[in-house]
């Protein structure tokens, strides 16, 4: 039986992937490059940090673009800007659809299922 990949060595790599995603990279050549790279557990590991940060990149934003507008406002963030910001947010499902489906595309072919 092999030993799990360590996880630190994982979680830097997911985190330095969803960097260069959101600076504009593909997703699917960070993709392929992981697969050549990791092992196919470590590459489990690292589609699923991935997607999971992903999928919440677009709350974040959110968040992040409520407190810039309270502070040039001069108000307290409250529930109310976030809520507003919420709203005006698209979701990563659609603003990245090309993304996610070669996401998951890779995953079909090159990650172990977590069943």
């Amino acid at each position: 039986m092999k030993a799990a990949p360590e996880l630190a060595p994982t979680l830097r790599d997911a985190a330095r992937m969803v960097a260069r995603v959101a600076a504009g990279r593909s997703l699917a050549d960070e993709l392929g490059r992981a697969a050549d790279e990791a092992a196919p557990t470590a590459r489990a590991a690292l589609l699923d940090l991935t997607h999971g940060t992903l999928r919440r990149y677009g709350r974040v934003q959110a968040i992040v673009a409520a407190l810039y507008e309270a502070h040039a406002e001069k108000k307290a963030l409250d529930g109310e800007a976030i809520e507003r910001e919420m709203k005006r947010t698209r979701p990563l499902s659609v603003v990245m659809a090309e993304k996610v489906a070669a996401l998951r595309a890779w995953a079909r072919e090159r990650a172990v299922a977590a069943d």
